[in-house]
This record gives C-alpha cells, sequence and structure tokens, in this order.
C-alpha cells in the first residue's frame, strides 16, 4: 500500500488510489497469493482503477517502470484479467473521497475557510486511511465525514460549542450515522 500510494503521489489523483485499495483488498479477500506477487497486484490494481477513474490512464509500461522492473507489462496485463475475473469484473465501488462533493456543499462552513485546502487535508486523510487495515470495515461516508471533521477542526481553532453541535447534527444526519460512529472513526484517524 504504501508503494501503491509513493506511485498515485507521483502520477495520480488521490481517488486513484483509494478504489485501487479497494481493488486489492478484495481482490485478497477471494485469493490467497504469495508475498512476493504483491507489488505485482498493487500495479495491476492500480492499473485497473486508472482505468476507471482517468481520462489517460496508467500505462503498463509506466507501472513496469515504477517496480523497477520487477514486473513486466505483459504480467500487468495477465494479471489484470485475473483480478477482474475474481472480482466478476465489478470495479465500482465507493471510497470516502466519492462523498466529498455531497457533503462539503451541504455542512455548515464558514465562508472564510479555504474549501480548497479543506478538501486537500480531506483527501489526504482519506487517503491515508486507504493504507491501514483498521479502516476496511468503516462506511465510505462515515470515513469522509469523520475527516471533514477533524480537517475543519484544525482550520478552525475557535469552533464554539454550538456551532460544533450542529456541524455534527449535520454530518450526522447526511452519513445517516450515529455520533459514536463519527467519534469511532475520528478517534481511529487521529491515533494514526
Amino acid at each position: 500500500s504504501e508503494w501503491m500510494l509513493e506511485v498515485c503521489q507521483e502520477s495520480c489523483p488521490p481517488e486513484v488510489f483509494c478504489l485501487g485499495m479497494n481493488l486489492m483488498d478484495r481482490f485478497l479477500a477471494k485469493c490467497r497469493i504469495q508475498k512476493s506477487q504483491l507489488q505485482l497486484l498493487g500495479a495491476v490494481c492500480l492499473f485497473l482503477a486508472s482505468k476507471f477513474k482517468e481520462t489517460c490512464p496508467l500505462t503498463s509500461e509506466k507501472l513496469a517502470m515504477y517496480t523497477d522492473f520487477s514486473v513486466s507489462p505483459e504480467d500487468i496485463k495477465e494479471w489484470e484479467l485475473l483480478v477482474l475475473y475474481k472480482l466478476k469484473w465489478d470495479l465500482c465501488a465507493s471510497t470516502g473521497l466519492d462523498y466529498l462533493d455531497h457533503l462539503l456543499p451541504r455542512l455548515p462552513i464558514h465562508p472564510s475557510t479555504d474549501l480548497l485546502h479543506l478538501r486537500r487535508q480531506v483527501e489526504t486523510a482519506v487517503a491515508l486511511s486507504s493504507t491501514l487495515y483498521t479502516f476496511s470495515y468503516t462506511r465510505p461516508s462515515i470515513l469522509a465525514a469523520s475527516a471533514i471533521a477533524l480537517a475543519l477542526r484544525s482550520m478552525t481553532p475557535r469552533f464554539s460549542e454550538d456551532g460544533a453541535r450542529s456541524f455534527l447534527t449535520t454530518l450526522q444526519e447526511l452519513t445517516q450515522s450515529t455520533t459514536a460512529q463519527l467519534e469511532d472513526c475520528s478517534n481511529s484517524l487521529l491515533q494514526n
């Protein structure tokens, strides 16, 4: 996952990384592979996620280069079919990043808040959480909401108690979650 994150930081948006991690987790839940095949699987999952999310996807040649040529473009293409077969061609998955466009405009965020900076902080938190098993079973909407709450809290040190309560209530309504779920996820994000 760390290698996949490095590749994405250099050449793709965070959505590719999050979907790639989702594909890898789902594949590993169905198939056992050798430890020596993990980088190949990671490259294939990024290859598929890039095709799914980008207009100019990563090429198998570029991914082979990122592995220092420990895998070939042909290996990536062969395994692409294996991953597609095992996932039953179902590449669609929700990640925490998919909820940002739905949540951010509906939240009571002060107009002076730098929304681009907020979004970048949230994207970073969600992407990093994708590398941790702790968040594998967390609903993507709760992960996104918790990351937004933490990022906004760090950017707005003088958050009033009423403002925080109103914000939390709105988050709960939008994500159909409880205070406990949001608090648990926020605490996990803070610890990691």
